[in-house]
């Protein structure tokens, strides 16, 4: 059952930018859609990324595309477990739960939320990181 649908957008701070995200929520957990078009170091790139969350906001799918035609898709158990779409185990992304994309501030949000960090609490945390291009 779907409780919110939200659609957000903004720029970069240098004006060099735009992202257009979808969020749904619902019982179940979130879906992420979003469209991010933007310059990083004076090359222009276009990134389409859609992530799963489940209720507690720990991944557990994430699709990226860039329009140069590189993707990635991923899936996570949650608690740092990551495997391709072969079902092959990514052992270089072990312990990270949480996923941090260059191009976006969005997933900034997903450890503050996971965490339900007070103000001034802090963490140390492990995440798969994604540049801006692969």
């Amino acid at each position: 059952m779907i409780r919110e649908n939200r659609s957000i957008q903004w720029t970069g701070w240098g004006g060099k930018g735009l992202e257009n995200l979808s969020l749904c929520e619902s019982t179940d957990g979130l879906l992420v859609d979003s469209l991010v078009i933007g310059e990083h170091e004076g090359t222009a790139y276009e990134l389409h990324y859609h992530l799963q969350l489940n209720p507690k906001w720990h991944v557990r799918e994430m699709m990226l595309s860039f329009l140069q035609g590189e993707t990635v898709h991923v899936f996570s158990d949650g608690n740092g477990n990551w495997r391709d779409i072969e079902g092959t185990e990514l052992l270089n992304l072990s312990g990270c739960v949480d996923v941090d994309i260059a191009a976006t501030p969005f997933t900034n949000t997903l450890p503050i939320r996971r965490l339900g960090f007070k103000n001034g609490q802090s963490e140390d945390i492990k995440v798969a990181y994604v540049h801006y291009h692969l």
